[in-house]
């Protein structure tokens, strides 16, 4: 999942002018760049395959012992 701001930039739809100046942003500012891929990275934990399973394991087994 992306998060506006924190790991991704959101442009409109075929704004070409929009998407250049979210390039030209991210290019001209290292810190930003850095801090915006370091959240995408961390975010990625959430979708990691043992996670998910054992979530639904978690949940299957909520369901049988009702």
């Amino acid at each position: 999942m992306l998060t506006v701001g924190l790991t991704s930039l959101l442009v409109p739809p075929e704004n070409v002018n929009a998407l250049s100046e979210a390039l030209v942003t991210l290019g001209n500012d290292s810190e930003r760049r850095g801090t915006m891929a370091n959240q995408a990275r961390a975010s990625l934990s959430r979708f990691n395959r043992e996670r998910i399973v054992a979530q639904w394991e978690q949940l299957f087994a909520s369901v049988v012992h009702r």
